[in-house]
């Protein structure tokens, strides 16, 4: 997951540079030093499998309070890396995009 994250960090900020002072806490410091400081840090490996219908799951906001939560507590050399102020749009779903 880090992996991941950190990879798309990387192509936003090489694609929209201008991002960068829009980013606040952990984002702003790997923006700042750059991604491949944080590239070097080995991962935790993991896995969370899930039994479930795919097509009916929906992820609420308190999933993602609960995910970030969780991402804070248990890597807190990146705690608030996730962090972001969203607006939603009540008319629109995910497959609206």
């Amino acid at each position: 997951m880090k992996d991941l994250i950190l990879q798309s960090m990387k192509a936003i900020l090489k694609k929209y540079p201008e991002i960068k002072g829009y980013l606040t806490g952990k984002a702003a410091e790997i923006a700042e030093n750059g991604v491949e400081q944080y590239e070097k840090i080995p991962p935790v490996v993991g896995y969370v499998s899930r039994d479930e219908d795919w097509d009916d799951w929906k992820v609420t906001p308190d999933d993602i309070d609960r995910a970030v939560t969780a991402w804070n507590k248990a890597m807190p050399e990146y705690a608030g890396i996730l962090d972001a102020d969203v607006e939603i749009d009540p008319t629109k779903t995910v497959n609206d995009a």
